[in-house]
């Protein structure tokens, strides 16, 4: 008979250890972080024909530990000039993310990271520890440079979660 909902030999009680190592490895040894700024919904103004907005309002940053890597560096030449573009990939600690700080990072969102604004543009939870779907480990971002006439963090209105708290936007 198949076992869906639980494995014989990777029970809650590992899931715990490994996220407290985990947790352990990137707060205490690694400390790498970046500061995260959630777009708010409710304080940005969209285009009523397309859903764009030109400016956009955010949430209070948070402060988290992560793993940054630099996915790729090209030198961009256009109409306008030669440009740097950054790509990377920040890796999270799923239930550190979701049920510490409850919230889940989601694509347009933007965070500082070695002094330059990056805008998050895909999501995805790859990792299945034992081969199970409950048992999801990380959360994997891949982000782009932000433009600074789309993100400028120092022009941020306030948060109000009675609005919208931050533990429904995703469980």
């Amino acid at each position: 008979m198949p076992r869906d909902s639980q494995s014989l030999f990777i029970t809650d009680r590992e899931i715990e250890f490994i996220n407290s190592n985990t947790t352990e490895l990137l707060e205490t040894v690694i400390q790498q972080k970046i500061m995260y700024y959630a777009v708010e919904e409710q304080t940005t103004n969209s285009d009523e024909l397309y859903g764009e907005s030109i400016n956009k309002g955010f949430r209070a940053p948070v402060e988290l530990y992560c793993r940054v890597f630099l996915a790729d560096h090209r030198m961009a030449v256009g109409e306008m000039g030669a440009e740097n573009v950054y790509k990377v990939e920040v890796y999270f600690q799923r239930d550190r993310v979701m049920k510490d700080l409850g919230f889940y990072p989601r694509i347009g969102d933007f965070f500082q990271w070695n002094n330059r604004n990056f805008e998050i543009k895909t999501v995805r939870e790859p990792q299945l520890f034992g081969g199970l779907s409950q048992h999801r480990i990380g959360i994997i971002c891949e982000a782009i440079v932000a433009r600074q006439e789309v993100f400028a963090p120092e022009k941020k209105d306030s948060y109000d979660q009675t609005k919208v708290p931050d533990s429904q936007i995703r469980n």
